[in-house]
């Protein structure tokens, strides 16, 4: 869903990273998921690096990386 926002609805910053245009309680309401869940998961990309949160905000700094440590590619 992360990567979904970010290449629907995220601005892409000069960097090459992305705002999305969700922040985890969204993204909770979006998949049926628990907030509590979304947020130990979001934890676990912070911690790899591969995003970060201001806010309402979730900012993802690298999207392939995002896209490889989901196990995805879209």
């Amino acid at each position: 869903m992360i990567i979904i926002e970010c290449r629907r609805f995220g601005k892409l910053q000069a960097d090459g990273s992305y705002i999305a245009g969700a922040s985890e309680t969204d993204l909770a309401a979006h998949t049926g998921l628990s907030r509590e869940t979304v947020s130990r998961e979001v934890s676990k990309l912070k911690a790899d690096g591969v995003l970060h949160s201001t806010g309402k905000n979730i900012i993802v700094t690298d999207i392939a990386k995002l896209e490889q440590a989901l196990g995805s590619a879209l």
